[in-house]
């Protein structure tokens, strides 16, 4: 499974299983997989991971700042800062089942406060002799994450809103675009269909 299908799987977990309102992808300072939230109350990260070796140098993150090139861990300034602004309420790292076990015990063993998520390859659910249920299980919770903080962090939250503006302008563009696209094959074809109805009629007179 990619990258973009458990992004897709995660997303729909929390909105439309929970009933998040706040959700977008690629956002925020650390430029976050997902971010997912509930207006004044938390804001939860999700980084999506499609190897272990990925998965590991995730904790080794961090931005240059200044002329002297300061290094700024990301999960160092998670619990060391007391700017919380920015910071999520909780942290969580997505995989798809192949990735489970192996990275369930690697937080295990580092005793990680981050939760993890398992995208499901077929998020239809299954009942008794196969037959398939109306209920979709996108993903699910193998580890509870722990709170970095109580706090509301607000400017991330306002983050989320206009990115997610953002998101929806351009996949309606996207949208429109194959749409034109399309159009254009039409045409394409219809007029070779008209090419071919003239030379087969000259054909036919001789």
């Amino acid at each position: 499974m990619d990258s973009y299908t458990i992004k897709n799987r995660v997303m729909a977990h929390y909105r439309l299983t929970y009933g998040y309102k706040l959700i977008a992808s690629e956002v925020g300072p650390w430029n976050s997989d997902v971010l997912v939230g509930k207006k004044n109350k938390e804001i939860i990260e999700i980084e999506v991971k499609t190897s272990f070796a990925d998965f590991k140098n995730d904790f080794k993150k961090y931005k240059e700042y200044g002329r002297q090139k300061i290094k700024v861990y990301k999960h160092e300034t998670y619990f060391n800062s007391k700017k919380f602004y920015y910071i999520p309420n909780k942290f969580y790292f997505a995989v798809s089942e192949n990735l489970k076990d192996k990275v369930l015990r690697h937080l295990q063993k580092i005793n990680s406060p981050y939760g993890l998520i398992v995208a499901n390859q077929d998020p239809l659910s299954y009942g008794k002799k196969g037959r398939v249920k109306k209920k979709f299980v996108y993903a699910y919770v193998v580890k509870q994450a722990q709170p970095i903080h109580l706090n509301y962090p607000k400017d991330l939250a306002y983050a989320i809103e206009l990115r997610m503006g953002s998101e929806l302008i351009r996949e309606r563009l996207k949208i429109e675009e194959t749409n034109n696209e399309k159009m254009l094959i039409i045409d394409k074809i219809a007029d070779i269909r008209t090419k071919f109805r003239l030379l087969l009629q000259k054909y036919k007179r001789g």
